[in-house]
């Protein structure tokens, strides 16, 4: 069974008799309503409050009473040094359901990327380590080694088409991007093996391509790493990859680029034959 108690009751209950402000901050984040199922209290004027419950059926719950705001209490008896304790489970388990809602700031941030791309799309998901005042190439990602171009998991490339990765042919699908850096090129390699953490277990034999691409140094500094898709025509583009003071392009275009021009070319007679037949009935 329950009874009734305004705010200031149960501060007082746990020591701090002007902590009411206290109790409603708990009792708005509680999800634990077996508690306190704090969402069930009323204005004065036989009045159902408008909290995080809909309002008839609240009424129907706590029925309506006169009196000041009020919400229910579990009832433990007059046994204080219990009641500090339930009070303080409530609000710990009400930070706790605050908690879950959120999460701790990543010292890398996971970014996805989607772009359309002649007929499909390509994606990426990767880490974007910062800068933070060390030195990078050279140092933090050593020369002449596999890196997983990011942070923490793996960097992943989806294909949704067959493509043309900077002069060789890739089919559709997801895979590692990993990364040889020299001071004046990189390998930029495609793997099979997208599942792993960082470059830990790569696995040469598990390579679909790799090319090498000149180096190129930046005006402005990159604090955080970035892959982004740049746009040359409707057709193709450049995988840009940057940080701290440089940057490297691959050229992507259709891996059958005379097939990809006779199905687009197909496609827009169609629609423009739907669009006449529009007109016509209008």
């Amino acid at each position: 069974m329950g009874e009734t108690r305004t705010y200031k009751q149960p501060s007082e209950f746990s020591g701090n008799p002007k902590e009411i402000r206290t109790v409603g901050t708990a009792k708005g984040i509680n999800k634990i309503a077996i508690l306190m199922p704090c969402h069930r209290g009323h204005w004065l004027k036989r009045r159902a409050g408008g909290l995080c419950r809909r309002i008839p059926e609240k009424a129907k719950i706590i029925g309506i009473r006169k009196g000041y705001f009020i919400l229910i209490f579990v009832n433990l008896g007059k046994n204080l040094h219990v009641k500090k304790l339930l009070f303080a489970l409530c609000l710990s388990a009400s930070a706790l359901s605050f908690a879950q809602d959120y999460s701790v700031p990543a010292a890398s941030p996971r970014q996805k990327v989607e772009q359309q791309f002649s007929m499909s799309k390509i994606s990426i998901d990767y880490g974007r380590p910062g800068v933070k005042g060390r030195k990078i190439f050279g140092e933090l990602v050593p020369y002449g080694q596999v890196w997983r171009a990011g942070a923490n998991s793996s960097t992943k490339i989806t294909f949704g088409q067959s493509v043309n990765f900077g002069g060789k042919m890739v089919p559709a699908g997801t895979y590692g991007l990993f990364i040889v850096p020299t001071e004046k090129e990189w390998k930029v390699i495609l793997n099979k093996d997208f599942q792993q953490w960082g470059a830990y277990t790569y696995d040469p034999k598990q390579d679909v391509v790799d090319i090498t691409v000149p180096v190129n140094k930046l005006a402005d500094k990159q604090e955080w790493f970035e892959i982004t898709l740049n746009p040359t025509d409707e057709n193709s583009g450049n995988l840009v990859i940057k940080w701290d003071m440089v940057q490297a392009e691959v050229a992507l275009k259709p891996a059958k680029p005379d097939a990809v021009i006779k199905i687009s070319d197909k496609l827009k007679e169609i629609k423009k034959i739907e669009s006449d037949a529009a007109k016509a009935k209008s």
